[in-house]
């Protein structure tokens, strides 16, 4: 008999975010799901933790609450948003996220809230 496989849940966890990124669900202003880039900060340890996410306020809870084991975020309890961006398209906020990691520069995190043209030129640049 076949042994049987586990499942891996961040893959399944992706796949539901691309799932739900691309249904039918329509909203007011651009027709299709509107998503978040943000930036969480934690003052204890002074970090910062960069991502996506189509619904922030659960995604914070989720965050505070370590419900991702593997997650950066599961070090502690009190993350607070110390940016963040709605009105994106999912495609477009994870581009976002992306290219803010690969900055890995703390000074650049803290620069897209004190100059809004960062923003507005990666919001430009990835349409």
């Amino acid at each position: 008999m076949a042994k049987p496989q586990l499942i891996d849940f961040q893959f399944v966890e992706v796949f539901l975010w691309i799932l739900v990124a691309n249904s039918v669900a329509k909203t007011k202003k651009f027709g299709f799901i509107m998503a978040y880039f943000y930036i969480l900060y934690r003052a204890k340890i002074d970090k910062y933790y960069v991502g996506s996410c189509l619904d922030l306020s659960k995604r914070l809870i989720e965050h505070n609450t370590k419900e991702h084991i593997s997650s950066f975020t599961r070090r502690s309890d009190d993350w607070i948003v110390y940016f963040s961006i709605s009105d994106l398209s999912y495609s477009q906020s994870r581009q976002i996220e992306a290219h803010v990691k690969r900055m890995k520069s703390r000074k650049y995190i803290e620069n897209i809230k004190l100059y809004p043209s960062i923003i507005e030129k990666l919001i430009d640049l990835y349409k």
